[in-house]
């Protein structure tokens, strides 16, 4: 075998009661199921070795995502279909590998590729105290166009916005937001910035946060 690294980009969901499952905690969930799968992963060198994987972005505790990605360096090469179906044997429920693509050698580590992601917010306003005004999706369309505008005090904010959209049909803010590096931009204070300059108050429960895509520099 050559000294040229093997690397694996493994896609997976994380969903249901998955999204409870904290960053630190994910991190001992996968050693433990690529220990279980049988997957000859590489190891740091040292006194404390540790395996070589790294994740993307982490991702809010309480938050589902379609799109989590983490980088697993190997000692021998596996066929993608069989790594992807190892790991989804090992992983426990709410978890789903939807692929495993190896990497050239040149291609960055996924961690410090990252430089937005994609998400979608949606508002339960049932729970919204005056629910039969028809003015709350236009206050919150407005707002959207305040925040994303870079006015006071929102200033810091608007620069890590890509885009923002409210889809009235569902009741969803869908965000593309600056992440990983020095820019990065939580979901939930985008909202909430909205949710304040709109004048609708976030309680518990009021807002359900999914990760759709995460982008990387090529």
């Amino acid at each position: 075998m050559n000294n040229e690294k093997i690397r694996y980009r493994v896609t997976f969901e994380k969903k249901n009661l998955a999204r409870f499952v904290g960053h630190l905690d994910l991190q001992t969930l996968f050693q433990r199921a690529l220990k279980r799968a049988g997957v000859p992963v590489a190891y740091s060198q040292g006194f404390n070795p540790h395996m070589l994987i790294s994740f993307a972005q982490p991702l809010p505790l309480g938050m589902e995502s379609l799109c989590e990605m983490v980088d697993i360096e190997v000692t021998r090469e596996i066929e993608p279909i069989e790594f992807a179906a190892k790991l989804n044997e090992s992983l426990p429920v709410g978890f789903t590998v939807l692929s495993a693509e190896l990497l050239s050698p040149q291609t960055k580590r996924v961690a410090a590729a990252v430089y937005a992601a994609t998400y979608s917010a949606t508002l339960n306003l049932s729970d919204v105290e005056m629910q039969d005004n028809p003015s709350i999706a236009e206050r919150i369309i407005a707002a959207i166009a305040y925040v994303s505008s870079g006015n006071e005090p929102y200033e810091a904010i608007a620069e890590k916005i890509i885009s923002m959209e409210f889809d009235q049909q569902n009741d969803t803010i869908n965000m593309t937001l600056r992440a990983g590096g020095e820019k990065n931009l939580k979901p939930v204070l985008a909202v909430s910035a909205v949710c304040e300059k709109a004048g609708v108050e976030l309680t518990a429960g009021l807002v359900n946060y999914t990760r759709l895509e995460i982008l990387l520099k090529q």
